[in-house]
């Protein structure tokens, strides 16, 4: 029966059936979690909506009430948000994906990663990016080797 429902028939993404109820309240959670960002980078606007992809989306909105002409609608902004979230989720994962790969044909850069870890991070102080050379290396080779 279970197969019958994955079947994409027309209409029964409308059914209340118990998957599309968890659907549904999933992309409501996201959409309010969405709006919640939004409306706290709205209300801290007075020293500009950032320098990030949201700041510049938020930039347009606010062109489009100062009379100029419309770029995106706040429906827009949440789309846009939307789907930079979920392409920037799947990127990471195949990075991962191919770092664990990777590392498991190349013990011997596995056995470097790990001292390396292991020796920054048993400090008390939080490593930055920059002290993990090897493994800065090993993830700009990663995306040299399979282009995501």
């Amino acid at each position: 029966m279970a197969t019958l429902f994955q079947v994409q028939l027309p209409g029964l993404n409308y059914l209340p059936t118990e998957r599309n109820r968890r659907k549904w309240r999933l992309q409501k959670n996201l959409r309010d979690t969405l709006m919640q960002i939004i409306r706290s980078r709205l209300s801290s606007k007075d020293g500009g909506y950032g320098n990030d992809l949201l700041g510049l989306m938020l930039g347009a909105c606010a062109s489009d009430e100062q009379g100029e002409a419309s770029s995106l609608s706040m429906d827009e902004i949440v789309d846009e948000c939307k789907t930079f979230f979920l392409a920037g989720h799947e990127t990471t994962s195949l990075l991962l994906t191919w770092t664990v790969f990777l590392l498991s044909v190349y013990p011997e850069w596995q056995e470097r990663l790990r001292n390396e870890v292991l020796r920054e991070c048993g400090t008390d102080q939080c490593p930055d990016a920059n002290s993990l050379g090897k493994l800065k290396e090993a993830r700009n080779k990663n995306l040299f080797l399979y282009t995501i």
